[in-house]
Order: C-alpha cells, then sequence, then structure tokens
C-alpha cells in the first residue's frame, strides 16, 4: 500500500477490493503496512504525551542565550566548568531543525538577534517553517572565510556574537554554536580519521536532518556493530568537541551584559535504546523524547545580574544586513577569524 492525494479510507477500500481474495497480499502487504502505521501512531502518541512538560526556551528569563549544538546534559554536566548554576530541562525538539520549528515557527521573535554557525534556519524544507522574517536580524557564519574543516569553529561564533552585542545593546542575543555537534575537529578525531571530509554545513541547509540522521553517524554505527570503531572513540570525539567550545563560550560570557544562560538545542544518541520499539538510536533524529536526545543543560551564568533592557523592532532590510555583514566580516579579519 502506498499514499496518494486520496483520503486514506478510499485508498483501503480500494486496495480491499482489488487484492482482498488474495491471502498472500494480506500476509505479505497489508498486514505489514497496517503493523507500520499502528507502530508509527503509537510511536507519535507516546512522543507527544512526552512533549508536554518540554521547555520553551524563548520564554525563560535571559538577555543572552548560548546553545551549545547537539550537547546531551550529561556530556556538559562532566565536561564544563563554566561558573554558574546548572539545571537539567527537556527541549522541545531531538533536532535543530524540530527544536526552531516548535519555538519559532508562529512567533515573532523581533526582540532578538540571532548568531547562528548553524544553517539549519534557512532549510524552510526540514524545519517546516519560514524564519526568513522571524528574528531582528540573523548574523549567519555558515559560509565562506567563516568556515573551516566543514565548520565554523568556537571562537568565530564568540567573536560574532560580541560584535553583535556592541551593534545591538537593546536585543536579545540568541548565540548558537556548532559544536559539540560533528564535524569531529579535534587532534585526537582527526588522528582516528573522524573528520569527515564530505560533511559540509551547508548540507544541513539541503539534506538537512533524516529520520535516521544520515551520512556520519549511519557510518559509525556500522563500524561500531562490526567491531572496526570503539564507541568509547565517539565519545572522545564527541567530549573533545564540547571542550574545544568551552574556552570561547567562556571568554564569551565576558563580554555579554545583562542575563546570560548555556543551553543546547537537542541532545545526542550514541547508541542507546530509544523507547518505547527498544530500538538503537545513533545522532539526533526528530520527534524522539528520549533523555539522551531532549535531556539538555540550563546553566544560569550570572543569576544576579541585572536584565539589560530590551524593544522589538522589525527585522532589518537586506541592504542594511549587506553593510552589516561587510562590517562584521572586516572585523572577523582583523581578529584573525575569517
Amino acid at each position: 500500500m502506498s499514499d496518494d492525494a486520496d483520503p486514506l479510507h478510499r485508498i483501503i477500500a480500494r486496495k480491499v477490493r482489488a487484492n482482498g481474495l488474495n491471502p498472500r497480499w494480506w500476509v505479505t502487504n497489508a498486514y505489514p503496512w497496517l503493523r507500520r502505521r499502528l507502530r508509527d501512531a503509537a510511536f507519535r502518541g507516546l512522543m507527544d504525551l512526552r512533549r508536554r512538560d518540554a521547555f520553551d526556551h524563548y520564554e525563560a528569563e535571559w538577555d543572552n542565550l548560548v546553545i551549545l549544538d547537539a550537547c546531551r546534559y550529561d556530556l556538559f554536566a562532566s565536561t564544563h566548568d563554566l561558573p554558574g548554576e546548572l539545571e537539567q530541562r527537556r527541549s522541545k525538539g531531538s533536532a535543530t531543525s524540530e527544536w526552531l520549528r516548535r519555538h519559532f515557527a508562529h512567533r515573532d521573535a523581533h526582540d532578538t538577534v540571532y548568531v547562528t554557525a548553524n544553517p539549519m534556519y534557512r532549510a524552510t524544507e526540514w524545519v517546516g517553517a519560514d524564519l526568513s522574517g522571524t528574528f531582528h536580524d540573523v548574523i549567519d557564519i555558515t559560509e565562506g572565510a567563516f568556515v573551516e574543516d566543514g565548520t565554523t569553529m568556537p571562537y568565530t561564533v564568540a567573536a560574532a556574537a560580541a560584535w553583535a552585542a556592541d551593534e545591538y545593546p537593546n536585543k536579545r542575543l540568541l548565540v548558537h554554536f556548532m559544536q559539540p555537534h560533528h564535524p569531529f575537529v579535534s587532534a585526537f578525531a582527526r588522528e582516528r580519521g573522524l573528520l569527515d571530509p564530505e560533511m559540509r554545513l551547508r548540507q544541513f541547509a539541503t539534506e538537512g536532518e533524516t529520520h535516521r540522521d544520515a551520512g556520519p553517524w549511519q557510518t559509525w554505527s556500522r563500524q561500531v556493530d562490526e567491531g572496526d570503531l570503539p564507541v568509547e572513540t565517539l565519545w572522545r570525539a564527541y567530549r573533545d568537541n564540547l571542550k574545544l567550545a568551552l574556552p570561547a563560550v567562556h571568554d564569551l560570557l565576558d563580554a555579554l551584559d545583562g542575563r546570560t544562560v548555556v543551553t543546547s538545542d537537542h541532545g545526542n544518541m550514541l547508541g542507546e535504546r530509544a523507547t518505547p520499539f527498544a530500538e538503537t538510536v545513533w545522532g539526533h533524529p526528530q520527534e524522539y523524547q528520549t533523555p539522551e536526545l531532549v535531556g539538555v543543560p540550563w546553566l544560569v551564568t550570572n543569576p544576579d545580574a541585572p536584565r539589560r533592557a530590551t524593544t522589538a523592532d522589525p527585522p532589518i532590510d537586506r541592504t542594511a544586513r549587506d553593510a552589516a555583514d561587510d562590517e562584521l566580516s572586516d572585523r572577523l579579519s582583523a581578529l584573525g577569524y575569517a
């Protein structure tokens, strides 16, 4: 059975009329199709129930929200050395595309400037919403001279965020680091061949994050299954990517006024089993609500800091954006980041 433009009940009726007297059709086609439908419905229902307790990052009290992409809570808690009070939150999404959709698909964030090393906000097909007019401004550092080894390095993000803080003192600042998400760029990862030369930031805007997070995780999971890659090696590379970002985040905290929170959009799975069907999951497919995928850190770095006065203004026009891009590029080039 396959879906088409007709309502589902008409599809079923047509298939039964055509094949209902054929026992083989029931065994090889109808029953497997029904099982998949029931399984998918049960999965969606359970995930929706779990998502009821999800945390709205945008509605929380912050002036600066620092996102560490794909940073699960247990990794952050055991690795970070940042100041502040750490708690765990349940994210609304298990992938960046889902996180963006569930937070911003029906919301104007015109009091916010988005500094991002992840181009997913441009991937309308994958996000399921057009976010082009959502923020007052978007500082996109995902292409050209900003990119090294298929990613944007943490100090480039921090420098862009510091520039945005000076440029927009009356706006909330949403700063999206790419790490600890792969590509894994540490010396350890390079020595073990984990820096995938085919993985590029542009792929997020064109291929998105599939149900199985295909690509590197698919390859690595197969290597683990075949005994060619210890899962501990992946864990080390994942942790090293976070360690690469933390010094840049620490320095950025000193450059920001107001209340600053460090968190993540979603977590990551490294072969753990996901309920309700005990399937092994790698990476971060959408719609899952497992502790590894939606348990994220919430670190208020300066809980007693005075709040910054912010205002909501319409998104800036393209001409102004081009001029600002040139100024940002010049500043980052002078600092050696681009």
